[in-house]
C-alpha cells in the first residue's frame, strides 16, 4: 500500500512548486501518458526553429557590434570616441615640453607641474569617460533589444513582450504584440539557473514563484530579482571563456537581447482562458553552434564535474498549441501529471 502511494505521488511533477502549494483547489491539469511523450514538437524540429531565429540575431549582431562590458581604459589612448579631450591634452603637454628653451631646471619644473596637472585632470576625465561609456552601453543594449524585436517579427512573423496580464491580480504576463503565431511554433524560452536535485536552492526559493521543476527533477530558477539574480550573474561570469559568454544574462535586465527569454512571466490558464502554449523540456545539443550559446538564457549552478564533463544545457521551450492571434495573452499549464 505504502509503495503504491509513493509510486503514485511520483507521477505528479509539480511544474511550479510554490504556486501549486497555494493553489491546490484552482489547478488545471495537463495529462501526459509518459515522460518521453511530453513533447509538442520533435527535438529536431525544435533545434531547427531555434537555429533559424538565433542565426538571424547573430547575423545582425555581427554587423553592429556593441562595446564589451569589461573594456579597460588606457590613459595614453582615447578610451571612447566621445572623449578625445584626453588625447588632445596629452599631445598638448608633449608639444609644450618640446618647445621649451629654458634651462634644465626650468624644464624639469615645467614638466612636473604640467604632469601633476594632467594627472589630476586625467583622473576626472577618466571617471567621466567610464560613466559615459557605461551609459552608452546601456543605450546600445536598449537599441539592440528593440532591433531584435523587429528581427523577431521579420523572421518569425510575430512579436511577444511582457505586458500587464488580462487576469485580475495576474500581475505581469506575456502577450503577442505583433502578428499571429502559427500552431507548433517555439514562442518563448524559460530562463534561469539550473539546479540538480541535490543542490541547494532553499533560500532562493523563499517567496519565489518562478521555480520550474522538470520531469527528471532538475529545477530552473527563473527569478530575475534578489539572490536569484546575483547567483545567475555569478555563474554566467564564471563559465565565460574570455570575452565569450556561454549564456544570455540580459534577461535579468529590461533590455533582453533574446526577446524569447520571457517565458517565466507566462501566466497559468484559468477556466475562461485555456492554455495556448505548453512547456517542452529541451536539451541543447552538444554540436549547437558555439557563437549562438550566448542567446540561451540558462546556466548550471555548479560547474561541470569529471563525471559530467560534457553535459547538455537544459532549457524549457514554450510551444504554441494552436494558432494565436495578435493581442492575445499567453497561458500555460503549471500543473502536469505524467503517467507511468
Amino acid at each position: 500500500m505504502l509503495r503504491r502511494a509513493v509510486d503514485r505521488w511520483k507521477q505528479y511533477r509539480y511544474r511550479f512548486v510554490p504556486w501549486i502549494a497555494l493553489n491546490l483547489k484552482n489547478r488545471k491539469v495537463r495529462s501526459v501518458q509518459k515522460s518521453d511523450s511530453d513533447q509538442v514538437i520533435s527535438d529536431d524540429e525544435a533545434t531547427a526553429q531555434l537555429l533559424h531565429f538565433l542565426d538571424a540575431l547573430e547575423s545582425d549582431e555581427s554587423r553592429t557590434p556593441s562595446p564589451a562590458i569589461d573594456d579597460k581604459f588606457n590613459p595614453g589612448l582615447n578610451p571612447c570616441s566621445k572623449c578625445g579631450a584626453i588625447d588632445k591634452q596629452y599631445t598638448g603637454k608633449k608639444e609644450q615640453e618640446n618647445d621649451t628653451d629654458d634651462s634644465v631646471g626650468a624644464l624639469r619644473y615645467s614638466t612636473i607641474t604640467q604632469s601633476n596637472s594632467f594627472s589630476k585632470s586625467l583622473d576626472v576625465r577618466w571617471e567621466n569617460a567610464e560613466e559615459m561609456h557605461r551609459k552608452n552601453l546601456s543605450m546600445d543594449h536598449a537599441v539592440v533589444a528593440r532591433r531584435n524585436l523587429d528581427i523577431m517579427y521579420d523572421e518569425l512573423g510575430f512579436v511577444i513582450e511582457k505586458r500587464k496580464s488580462d487576469i485580475v491580480g495576474g500581475g505581469c504576463g506575456v502577450k503577442v504584440t505583433r502578428g499571429p503565431v502559427p500552431k507548433h511554433r517555439i514562442i518563448a524560452l524559460y530562463p534561469g539557473t539550473l539546479y540538480y536535485p541535490s543542490e541547494p536552492i532553499f533560500f532562493q526559493s523563499l517567496g519565489n514563484p518562478f521555480i520550474f521543476r522538470c520531469i527528471d527533477q532538475i529545477l530552473i530558477d527563473g527569478n530575475d530579482q534578489g539572490v536569484s539574480k546575483v547567483i545567475y550573474r555569478s555563474c554566467s561570469n564564471r563559465d565565460r571563456i574570455g570575452p565569450y559568454m556561454l549564456c544570455d544574462h540580459t534577461w535579468l535586465t529590461e533590455n533582453t537581447i533574446n526577446p524569447m527569454a520571457v517565458g517565466q512571466y507566462v501566466n497559468n490558464q484559468t477556466s475562461g482562458r485555456p492554455a495556448n502554449v505548453a512547456y517542452q523540456e529541451f536539451d541543447v545539443p552538444h554540436d549547437f553552434p558555439f557563437g549562438l550559446r550566448k542567446y540561451i538564457p540558462n546556466i548550471y549552478y555548479n560547474p561541470s564535474t569529471p563525471d559530467k564533463p560534457h553535459r547538455t544545457t537544459r532549457t524549457v521551450l514554450l510551444v504554441s498549441l494552436r494558432d494565436i492571434e495578435e493581442g492575445e495573452e499567453l497561458f500555460s499549464t503549471y500543473y502536469t501529471v505524467v503517467q507511468r
